[in-house]
């Protein structure tokens, strides 16, 4: 979806009048929703080893600070927000159409709202390498909004785990106390399996698979893991920072890349197995991401992927980098066939 160009500030009344269009909703959800958009937007100007610290203040206040990202392409964005406005822009139009009072600084450039009326200024001072901005959600539209830091964490840490580079600091400043929390994980996803595997199964498994690899325009994480103490697997998939919960092509790859490798192997053992995705899904696990531009998707919801060029790729990404363990492990191949094995009425090894 692609919006035409609007008039000066009428993005802000389009904003204001509809915001579930644009965040969902006006609740917890929706400022989360808001929150990621204006991420992905300023990774998109940040350089190596971005910094995001996020501050939670009394009365919904928001301060962001931002550092290492490029001030001057950031500044030359907000000076262009009268342009054409995508779909994909809406994170800090969002912000200052949906607070109360905003206030942005990007290198020289001073942008200050007040209920979506907004102006630019050049301030003598400002950083380089950084930006910060600082809201308060718009009372009068957020009506029941009580920012729960807690339910913030979750989405924080997604996002952490999702974008490898990326330093996320948050705080809490209301409350008894101050709570404080880091999120930095330089090898993405795969933390994120390897944390889940430790903390709810069997953390040693047969068999463990970390598979990063650029395939054209599009940058994939793929972790696998594989364990007799498994009685349904953990599967998530993600596209960009969108996690798909209807699956999808980034999904069905995986399945199809561990049944065909596998069904390889048995071929060659002449070993009849049962790849039904029921089975698949009882003992392995796995966690994938897609990064790039221009995905698609099937449906209304944005959360199933539909691009078959993708599941054939990830199919003979994920088989590859399969049969090279199966090559290298033929005791561990072993025990894997056998979880898939289909006997006859005598207890042996069925033909293929």
């Amino acid at each position: 979806m692609e919006y035409s160009i609007y008039q000066k500030n009428q993005w802000v009344q389009h904003i204001r009048m509809r915001p579930a269009m644009y965040i969902g909703n006006v609740r917890q959800e929706g400022l989360t929703e808001m929150l990621q958009y204006l991420f992905e937007e300023l990774l998109r100007y940040a350089g190596s080893d971005p910094v995001f610290d996020l501050g939670i203040y009394p009365d919904n206040h928001i301060v962001l600070e931002v550092k290492n990202i490029s001030s001057a392409s950031l500044a030359s964005y907000l000076s262009s927000l009268d342009k054409v406005f995508e779909n994909y822009q809406v994170g800090t139009r969002a912000i200052i159409s949906l607070s109360e009072t905003a206030r942005i600084t990007a290198g020289a450039m001073v942008l200050s709202a007040v209920q979506g009326h907004y102006e630019t200024a050049v301030s003598e001072e400002g950083s380089e390498d950084g930006a910060r901005f600082e809201f308060t959600p718009d009372h009068a539209i957020f009506k029941e909004l009580e920012i729960r830091y807690d339910l913030l964490i979750p989405f924080l840490q997604q996002f952490a785990y999702l974008n490898p580079s990326l330093k996320l600091i948050v705080a809490n400043h209301g409350g008894e106390g101050l709570q404080r929390n880091l999120f930095h994980y330089p090898r993405g996803v795969f933390e994120q399996l390897e944390s889940a595997m430790r903390s709810d199964y069997h953390h040693e498994g047969l068999l463990r698979l970390e598979i990063e690899s650029q395939v054209g325009a599009y940058h994939y994480q793929i972790g696998i893991y594989n364990n007799y103490w498994l009685d349904g697997g953990l599967t998530k998939t993600f596209a960009g920072n969108l996690e798909l919960y209807y699956g999808g092509s980034l999904e069905k790859g995986v399945y199809s890349g561990i049944s065909v490798a596998t069904k390889r192997v048995a071929k060659k053992k002449n070993i009849r197995l049962s790849m039904e995705r029921k089975a698949m899904e009882k003992h392995f696990t796995f966690m994938a991401v897609i990064k790039g531009e221009g995905f698609s998707f099937e449906g209304c919801t944005r959360r199933k992927l539909g691009m078959p060029q993708v599941q054939s790729d990830v199919r003979d990404m994920v088989c590859e980098h399969l049969m090279a363990f199966y090559e290298r492990e033929p005791d561990k191949a072993e025990q894997v066939l056998t979880q898939f094995t289909v006997y006859d009425d005598d207890d042996t090894p069925g033909n293929l």
